[in-house]
C-alpha cells in the first residue's frame, strides 16, 4: 500500500513540477523579454519568436515526464526479464540416472528431509508409502508441506537427506523427462489455452483419437455440459476461459489428465 501510494504520488508530482518550471522560465523571459523591449534592445516579435522557441524546446521534457513511470515501469520489467534470463538452468540428471519403462506407481518416502533455506524445514524426517494404484490424500494447514511433496515427487526441487523411491528405486538415479512423462497434474487454477474443448483435452496426449477425448471427457463428467453447447467439442475457448465456470474448467483439466493415462496423477 504504501509503495502503491508514493508510486501514484511521484507519477503525479513530476508532470506538475515540469508545468510549474516551463510556467516559471516563461515568466523570466516575458519579464526580461518586457525590460529589453521597453529600454528598445528587442523588439517584441522577437521576444515571442523567442518564448516560443523555448516552449518546443521543453516540449520533448515535458512529454518524457508524463512518461516516466511507464518507464520505470518497463525498467522493472526489464529487469525481472533479465534476472529470469540469468538464472541457472533446471540441474541435469546424475550421470548414473536412467529411463524407466512402465512403473508400477509403488511410491515410498523414506526419512526424507527437506527445507528451501537452512532455517526454515519444510519436512522433517517423513516417511510413508503409497502403493500402486491407491489413492493417497494430504491433509493439512497452509505451509505444511502438501505442495512440497508433489514437487518432490516429480523433482522439482531436490530433497536434503532420505530417499524417494519408485517402484524400490530412488528417483534421483531416474532420468526428470522419464519420470514427468508418467505424471499428470490438475492445479487448483486450470489452464486453458485459446483453441477447442476438444484441443485443450487432447493435449493430455496429442494422438489420441476423438473417441478417445470423448471418452476422458465422459470418465471426467465433463461430457454432459460440453453436447449443451451448440459447437460442443468444437466450441472454441479463449485464455480466460469465458463461457464456464471454474468448476467445468477444472472438469476440462481432469479430463486431460485422464487422457495422458499417466501412473501418477496428482490434484
Amino acid at each position: 500500500m504504501k509503495s502503491s501510494f508514493w508510486a501514484a504520488a511521484i507519477s503525479g508530482f513530476i508532470p506538475k513540477l515540469m508545468n510549474m518550471l516551463n510556467s516559471f522560465s516563461f515568466a523570466i523571459i516575458a519579464f526580461v523579454g518586457g525590460v529589453l523591449v521597453v529600454y528598445d534592445m528587442a523588439s517584441v516579435g522577437t521576444i515571442v519568436i523567442f518564448t516560443e522557441l523555448a516552449r518546443q524546446f521543453t516540449r520533448p521534457l515535458n512529454e518524457l515526464s508524463n512518461q516516466f513511470n511507464q518507464l520505470l515501469s518497463a525498467v522493472a520489467g526489464a529487469e525481472r526479464v533479465f534476472d529470469i534470463i540469468d538464472e541457472d538452468s533446471e540441474e541435469l540428471d546424475e550421470g548414473n540416472a536412467i529411463k524407466i519403462g512402465e512403473p508400477k506407481g509403488e511410491v515410498e518416502f523414506d526419512h526424507v528431509t527437506f527445507s528451501y533455506d537452512e532455517d526454515d524445514v519444510v519436512l522433517k524426517d517423513v516417511s510413508f508409502k503409497a502403493e500402486a494404484g491407491e489413492t493417497v490424500a494430504f491433509v493439512g494447514h497452509t505451509g505444511a508441506g502438501k505442495t512440497t511433496i508433489i514437487n518432490l515427487i516429480s523433482r522439482f526441487y531436490n530433497y536434503d537427506s532420505g530417499k524417494i523411491l519408485l517402484d524400490g528405486t530412488e528417483i534421483k538415479n531416474i532420468k526428470r523427462s522419464s519420470l514427468r512423462q508418467h505424471m499428470a497434474f490438475v492445479l487448483q487454477d486450470a489452464f486453458l489455452f485459446e483453441g477447442t474443448i476438444k484441443e485443450n483435452i487432447r493435449y493430455g496426449r496429442l494422438n489420441a483419437t476423438d473417441e478417445e477425448v470423448v471418452e476422458a471427457a465422459k470418465n471426467a463428467n465433463a461430457h454432459s455440459f460440453i453436447m449443451k453447447f451448440p459447437n460442443q467439442y468444437d466450441t472454441v475457448l479463449d485464455p480466460n476461459g469465458s463461457g464456464i465456470s471454474q468448476g467445468q474448467m477444472q472438469l476440462l483439466t481432469i479430463a486431460r489428465a485422464l487422457l495422458a493415462d499417466p501412473k501418477f496423477s496428482f490434484r
